[in-house]
This record gives C-alpha cells, sequence and structure tokens, in this order.
C-alpha cells in the first residue's frame, strides 16, 4: 500500500477557491485552544422567542482561509466541544443557486434513475435515496451510475439534476476538507504518540485534517414523502419520529437542513419538520437553522473513538474537560400530501486502510464485515461504517451519556428500566446490559436491557435452546409439505397459501361459523393467527391473536416447559410486541366465545385447527373479507422470532380471494424473501374491514396482569417501546449498519 496525503482538486470550472496550506507548526504537540469568543451574530444559546436552538455560525471566508484568528478558532472549538455542531454561512451565490437547482430536479431523477433505492420507516415515511462517494485524491468526487437505460440529454431531470449537483458537491468537499484542517490548526496540543492513525505498515496520519481528508466520503441526497394518512394514531398520541436518537458513525457529518420541495416544484428552505438534538445537560432541542445559507457540520462517534482518546486532558473555565462532543439527533418527517423533504449530506469515514486503535483491525475490513452480515441495500455506499461486534463494548464505554448503558445497539437509560449504579451497588452488583436468561451483552440481536448483576461471574450470551427435535429430518422436503397441504385441502372449500411455509383453509357452515385450519411448513414452537391489528409493525399492535404453543406454561427466563402440556389462548398484543409483555393469556374469550381448536403435530409440520364465529368481541364478516395476520416459529424453545414466517393478509370467506400485503424491510420483500423487486406503494394491500380500534382493547382486568416495565422490546420487531428510551440510539447492525444508514438524516 502506497499511500499519499493528498488533497481533492476541484473542476476547474467549478472555479472554487483552494485551501491555502497550513503553516508549519513549531511544536508537534497539540493543544486545544481556549477562548470563547464571537463569530458572526448567531449564539448557540437557545432562542428567546420559540426556545429552538441556533447552531453558532461561522463566515464561510474564515473556513477557506489558513490565517484564520485564534479567537475565530476558539469560538469555534468551543461550540465543537459544547454541542457538536456548528453552521458555516456566507457562500458564494452560485451555491444557493446550485443547491435550489438540484433541489427541485431531485425527485424527478430519483423517478428515472436505477441509482435511487427507497426505504419506509417504521412510522410511514418513505425515504428515496441517491448515493455517490468522493475518494481520497484528484478525480474523487464519483459520479452517481443513473443505469444504462438513463439518457444524459439536456431534457431528462438527471442531467438538470447531475448538471447542480456537481459543483455543489465540490464546493461542500471544500469546506469539508477547509473545517477539518482549521479544526486541525486548533488542536495543537495531543497526548504523546503523535499520531491519530497509522495504516498497518506504518503510514500515519497525524491530524485531523490528515484523517479527513483521506477518509472515504459518503454522500447521500433523500427525498422523504409522508403521507397524513400514512400511520393510524390514537387520540392523544404524539406523531412517532421517523429516525430515533442516535449519534452518527463516522467522524462527521456535513448537510443541507431539510428543504420543502411542492408539487409545483417550488422549494421553501423553512421545512416545517422536527430536527432535535441533545444538548450535554440532556435538553432536546428543536435546532432552528436560516433559511437561505447554511451548510451544518455535525461531529459523529468517530471523534470519540479516533481524536478524544488523543488530546490531554485539558480543563475550560468552570473544570470541564474539553472534548469533541458527537451530537444525538432525531428527526420526524411532517406528513404532507402537497410536498416532500429533500436534503443533502455526506459522511466521513476514517481512512479504510487505517487501524482502528482499540481492535487491531482496519476500518476499511470492520466494515466489510458488517456489509457481508447485514441484510441492507446493495450498494456499500450505503455502509456507513457502523460499530460492529468487535467494538461495541469500546462504543458502549465511550459514548452514553452518564445514566445510561450502551444496550441493543443503543444507550438506554437506567431510569428507564428501574436500575441505577447506587441500587445495583448497594447489593453488591453492577449495572450490565444483559438479556431475560441473565446473560452479558454480546452486540447480537435479542432481547436486552439494563439490569443490576454480578458482571464478574455472568455468562457471556449464548444461542436460544432449539427445540428437542430440531432441526426438521431429511424427509421432510418441500414435496412432502405439497402432499400434505394438498391432502389437507380435500376437507374444506377454500385453501390458499401464505409466505414462507403457511397455508391457510377454510369453509363457512350452515350456523355461520368459520371451519377452518391454519398450518405451517415447519415443527411446533408457536402457530398463530388474528385480527389485524394498527401500526406499522406488521399491524401486530392492539390486536387480539389466538396462540397454540408447544407448552402453556412459559417463561422469558426459561422459555417453554416441556413438562406442561401444549395449549391454545387468546392473547391481546398491546404497544410493545415482545412476548413478554403480553404472554398472560385473557381467560375472557368475548361474545365469540372460545369456539373449537385442535392443534395437529407432526413429525414434519404443525396445524391449528378451528371452528368459530370470530375471535374476542368481533365476528368473522362472512358475507365479506377480514383482515388478519397469523406468525409461527419452529426453530427454538423461547417463542423467538418468526422471521418471514408471518404475513398480514385479507380474506374474502365467500368467494375463496385472498391477498397477501407484501412488505418490503432492509430491502427484502417479505413475500419473496427476495432482495426489493417492487416499490412499496405498489405493494400496499387495500383492507377489507377496518382495523381494530382502541375500543377492542381489554380492561387492564381482563388481561389480569399488569406489563413488566423491566422488560426490553422485541428485538426481532424492532419496536418503539417507552419504557426503552434511548439516551441516544446507535442504530446499529442488524441495525449496525441497517440504521446507521438512517443516520444520515
Amino acid at each position: 500500500l502506497n499511500l499519499v496525503t493528498t488533497k481533492l482538486i476541484p473542476d476547474p470550472s467549478t472555479q472554487l477557491p483552494s485551501i491555502p496550506p497550513r503553516p508549519i507548526k513549531q511544536s508537534t504537540n497539540m493543544k486545544l485552544l481556549a477562548a470563547a469568543l464571537s463569530l458572526i451574530t448567531a449564539s448557540s444559546a437557545v432562542a428567546k422567542d420559540d426556545d429552538a436552538f441556533r447552531p453558532v455560525r461561522i463566515r464561510y471566508e474564515d473556513v477557506i482561509s489558513s490565517s484564520t484568528d485564534t479567537n475565530t478558532l476558539a469560538s469555534m472549538m468551543d461550540a465543537l466541544s459544547d454541542v457538536g455542531m456548528v453552521s458555516i454561512t456566507g457562500f458564494p451565490s452560485s451555491f444557493q443557486e446550485d443547491r435550489n437547482r438540484f433541489q427541485t430536479s431531485l425527485g424527478a431523477c430519483m423517478g428515472r434513475s436505477e441509482a435511487a433505492r427507497v426505504h419506509t420507516f417504521d412510522d410511514g415515511t418513505k425515504r428515496t435515496t441517491l448515493a455517490s462517494h468522493t475518494v481520497p485524491g484528484p478525480g474523487g468526487i464519483q459520479k452517481i451510475a443513473h443505469g444504462d437505460s438513463y439518457a444524459a440529454t439536456a431534457e431528462e431531470p438527471c442531467a438538470s439534476f447531475d448538471e447542480a449537483a456537481k459543483p455543489f458537491r465540490a464546493r461542500v468537499d471544500l469546506v469539508t476538507r477547509a473545517f477539518a484542517a482549521r479544526v486541525a490548526d486548533a488542536i495543537t496540543e495531543q497526548s504523546p504518540g503523535g499520531s491519530l492513525l497509522a495504516t498497518e505498515d506504518g503510514y500515519t496520519f497525524d491530524t485531523f485534517h490528515d484523517v479527513i481528508d483521506n477518509g472515504e466520503h459518503l454522500e447521500h441526497f433523500h427525498e422523504y414523502e409522508r403521507e397524513s394518512t400514512d400511520v393510524p394514531l390514537k387520540a392523544g398520541d404524539a406523531q412517532e419520529e421517523t429516525v430515533e436518537w442516535h449519534t452518527d458513525q463516522g467522524l462527521l457529518l456535513a448537510f443541507t437542513p431539510g428543504a420543502r420541495v411542492g408539487k409545483d416544484g417550488k422549494v421553501d428552505q423553512g421545512s416545517d419538520d422536527g430536527f432535535l438534538i441533545r444538548l450535554a445537560d440532556g435538553t432536546a432541542k428543536v435546532v432552528q437553522f436560516d433559511a437561505n445559507d447554511e451548510l451544518v457540520i455535525m461531529l459523529g462517534d468517530g471523534v470519540d473513538q479516533i481524536v478524544n482518546p488523543t488530546l490531554k486532558e485539558t480543563v475550560k473555565e468552570g473544570g470541564q474537560q474539553r472534548r469533541l462532543r458527537a451530537v444525538p439527533h432525531e428527526l420526524t418527517v411532517a406528513a404532507s400530501d402537497t410536498s416532500s423533504r429533500v436534503w443533502y449530506g455526506r459522511m466521513v469515514l476514517p481512512p479504510a486502510q487505517a487501524v482502528h486503535p482499540s481492535h487491531g483491525k482496519t476500518f476499511g475490513h470492520l466494515r466489510n464485515l458488517l456489509i457481508e452480515n447485514m441484510e441492507d441495500e446493495d450498494s456499500e455506499v450505503h455502509a456507513l461504517g457502523c460499530s460492529g461486534t468487535s467494538h461495541a463494548r469500546q462504543l458502549e464505554e465511550a459514548q452514553c451519556e452518564p445514566g445510561s448503558e450502551y444496550c441493543w445497539h443503543r444507550c438506554m437509560y437506567h431510569a428507564d428500566h428501574g436500575v441505577s449504579v447506587e441500587s445495583c451497588a448497594a447489593e453488591g452488583l453492577d449495572v450490565r446490559c444483559i438479556n431475560p436468561r441473565y446473560q452479558l451483552y454480546d452486540n447480537s440481536h435479542g432481547d436486552w436491557f439494563p439490569a443490576c448483576i454480578d458482571a464478574a461471574n455472568a455468562p457471556n450470551a449464548t444461542d436460544l435452546d432449539p427445540l428437542p427435535n430440531y432441526p426438521r429430518a431429511e424427509t421432510c422436503t418441500d414435496e412432502a409439505h405439497e402432499a400434505w397441504v394438498a391432502e389437507n385441502s380435500k376437507e374444506y372449500d377454500h385453501a390458499n397459501s401464505l409466505p414462507h411455509g403457511g397455508h391457510f383453509y377454510w369453509s363457512i357452515e350452515d350456523d355461520n361459523q368459520v371451519r377452518g385450519m391454519i398450518s405451517f411448513n415447519g415443527l411446533f414452537g408457536y402457530l398463530s393467527y388474528g385480527w389485524a391489528g394498527v401500526g406499522p409493525r406488521n399491524e401486530m399492535q392492539q390486536s387480539h391473536v389466538v396462540m397454540a404453543k408447544v407448552s402453556a406454561e412459559y417463561s422469558a427466563r426459561y422459555g417453554f416447559n416441556f413438562d406442561v402440556d401444549p395449549a391454545v389462548h387468546l392473547h391481546w398484543i398491546g404497544d410493545d410486541l415482545s412476548l413478554r409483555h403480553w404472554q398472560e393469556p385473557l381467560e375472557d374469550w368475548g361474545a365469540s366465545g372460545k369456539g373449537e381448536h385442535e392443534i395437529v403435530e407432526e413429525d414434519c409440520f404443525t396445524a391449528l385447527k378451528f371452528k368459530t364465529v370470530g375471535i374476542h368481541d368481533r365476528p368473522f364478516n362472512i358475507t365479506g373479507t377480514d383482515r388478519l395476520i397469523w406468525a409461527a416459529n419452529g426453530e427454538d424453545m423461547f417463542a423467538g422470532y418468526h422471521g418471514l414466517s408471518r404475513a398480514v393478509f385479507t380474506v374474502n370467506w365467500m368467494t375463496g380471494e385472498q391477498e397477501v400485503k407484501c412488505s418490503i424491510a432492509h430491502g427484502i420483500n417479505s413475500c419473496t424473501g427476495l432482495r426489493n423487486e417492487v416499490q412499496e406503494e405498489e405493494a400496499e394491500l387495500e383492507t377489507g374491514l377496518p382495523p381494530v380500534t382502541v375500543t377492542d382493547a381489554p380492561s387492564d382486568e381482563e388481561l389480569g396482569a399488569t406489563k413488566d416495565e423491566s422488560q426490553p422490546m422485541d428485538e426481532a420487531e424492532m419496536v418503539k417501546d417507552d419504557s426503552a428510551s434511548p439516551a441516544l440510539s446507535f442504530i446499529a447492525p442488524v441495525v449496525a449498519v441497517l440504521i446507521c444508514i438512517i443516520s444520515l438524516a
């Protein structure tokens, strides 16, 4: 490897000023300058009129100049230490013009470009992305490949977009590298050791500018669309955030504030979306940006991994240690049928060849491991180098605020789980992230929460124990399943398949009862069917389900008790999807009655037969349609994740027609199991009867048990649990990079 420190040479046609060379310093030590002096008129204090946060603003000319005075540098560093964010303003007019041009042409280009990728968030927001990257050296800004079918004529929307995006990206590139040089100017003393990073063969990256200049810059152009009817809300509910609290996984993020583009093409730079940051004192503030001229620099997790460990423990006035601060933030996209939110961001990752200072592997290798082990979009550009298994523990120690614990790819507040360092210490125990089986967190997926435990003697996490007869015999083939289904179908008037091993059969009896069966191509762990509920979590929230379980006795710590016989129970799933929140069955089956249920358990396959007029207080609409859900697990004894063996489907009881709702999660089509082959909006299913409403919810007395607030959310469903509010959420694997792509918000 022959690495040379280089600076990107912009296209001469953009006529951008170059970054003047930094003066050679007498001392190789680095120390943070300390003086809190003003920059431009804006302040990071909360605005009096609307309580919004306004970041410190720096003049464009001060950023690109190597002769910036020390007072300005000191004020900039104060903002990066206290908040982690600054805003650069005063650009040449061409910057605004290019920004407005790409914003107006972005949506049309996305409709034509083969490079466009779609992701739907849990609140129903659809984000379409054009992604590219910039690599070190001349010609580093990479073109967006719109595809062979795209004809780059002047009339094409992507031609207009590319024409505006090229000088805009070059300007952002220039400012990002210049900003890094100014930070390096301000950091004039670091701990012994000299360099921030080094390659395996000894090439060093001595300064913050060296690291940024040789890193990979990932660029995303986003368009967010959220219709006003995307997410059903209960009365009194606040609007669900689109991207929950997190910090970005790179060294920094340079972005233009979101703007609203109407269907008529008009741009409103004053976006009405909620972009919030969490200040150092824990206060969450809406950020108010200048509506006309702003490029925001926000620090990410990389400064904690790379820069802060090298800084001497200098002390600011008031006794606080001066360190660069990664900014926790979240985004809520406003619903609108007349406009979309457009946004540009550049995430800077460490040099791929540099060795991580704590883990002995190169950043490129760590990122490749993440890419190989997660379900995400096809392009490597979408992998933002989030923390994987090899350094999750280090992130826990470096990033979580006091009173919180790094747990299930996020920082969880101790208080939300009824523990504290002091209360655990009083019992001679430690606060650690554990699963319900009292095993220590290993950065894997599962159910995790902070609790008191003897950390020195606690076991590490293990896989869920499999069912006694798992895996199935080799004779359990697809052909055998097809023959079994065909034989069962003879007993019913209608039969249809469900995704990934399910099958639904039924006949209407003379007494208006439905005699039916749901079957599964798998062993018997659990098998369930019920009303489709509400919300984006496969419509499971607020729904009644009938669940056949391999044992009537279950605990989150020990799983099913196989000394107890199987059983069929009615359950109410509220807002928390983890089974441990709703494992207690309802005693009252409602006006529909219990009906008749029979479990069919064979060596290879499982079925649940039923004969009933409905579920709980709601009868089947046997002269029309009903919207149902199903799920199954035939692998482990803990009623673990159903994987793709679940679906929302609409059934027409009279005609025998059945339609399955296909959705896209992590780029995977839930019906086919393949990567996205259809656009989400085309895959939405028209409903039959309206979903169950809040009035169908049982009372606390009917539930017969109170919710255990100490239990974690169900990782498999990745549902937001109010009892697990993150101190700052890494949106890390499956979520490592799967949600790290959302961190470019």
